[in-house]
């Protein structure tokens, strides 16, 4: 069997000739390199028996040193940059190391969240997604999206601990921001999945809401304002016949 004949028969219940494989790291894959003797990511998952490949659209914009380096250590191309969505400064100016990571940490109306500078699926060129999984051959499994979360989005605009009293204090500003991050997603998520012209697989997303214990909110107020988000980005999926992969860390029974 080929790598994705492997994952795809284990995914609709089969038996396979082995089990397939999958690798996920967020840190330097230079001790991993070093370790298996591999020349580059490449090698590296092949030697893994690695059954995926991840594709991600090309980002328009320069990229910072931090975001330059992330890429070049990561062993998919599932990057995006850093800075999706900002602090006060933008969408542009975000990065984990830009030391004020809360942009609506202070706001009070919904308008302020809707004057913020969101991202514009524009900043990616998908002109490419087809011709890098073709150049996989079919050989595996083609994976599409990558960490791109909502709750844990609003976590970083708001604060987690605001965030978590906006559910019950201020859900209407958690709502404004919610929409806008899923708006924003669906009009990426159509133009990547169309730019694959139906050679992927699978669509990967996570959004870690929970802990070792169970939900970080009540399961009610998932329910309300974050799985009618879900839904909607994992039903454009399957409109172009792709399987949902969904990552949450924590407890979420």
């Amino acid at each position: 069997m080929t790598y994705r004949e492997r994952l795809l028969r284990v995914m609709n219940h089969e038996l396979p000739d082995e089990v397939p494989a999958h690798f996920i790291n967020i840190d330097d894959i230079t001790p991993y390199l070093a370790y298996y003797k591999a020349a580059d990511k490449e090698e590296l998952a092949d030697k893994l028996g690695v059954c995926i490949r991840r594709i991600w659209p090309d980002y328009r914009k320069e990229l910072s040193e931090a975001e330059a380096n992330r890429l070049s250590t990561g062993l998919y191309e599932d990057f995006k940059p850093l800075g999706l969505f900002g602090t006060s400064g933008g969408a542009d100016s975000y990065s984990i190391e830009s030391g004020n990571p809360m942009p609506f940490y202070r706001i009070e109306s919904t308008k302020e969240i809707d004057a913020y500078s969101w991202p514009d699926p524009d900043d990616w060129d998908f002109s490419r997604v087809a011709a890098k999984i073709d150049r996989y051959g079919n050989r595996y499994a083609i994976m599409l999206g990558s960490w791109n979360p909502i709750l844990d989005q609003v976590f970083d605009l708001f604060s987690m601990d605001k965030a978590l009293m906006y559910f019950y204090l201020r859900p209407d500003l958690l709502e404004a921001a919610i929409m806008r991050i899923e708006d924003f997603w669906l009009r990426f998520y159509k133009k990547y999945f169309a730019a694959a012209e139906g050679r992927a697989d699978i669509f990967s997303m996570g959004d870690d809401f929970a802990g070792q214990r169970g939900m970080l909110i009540a399961p009610g107020m998932w329910r309300k304002y974050l799985k009618p988000s879900y839904k909607r980005i994992f039903c454009l999926a399957k409109e172009f016949n792709l399987r949902v992969w969904f990552h949450s860390c924590g407890g979420i029974t």
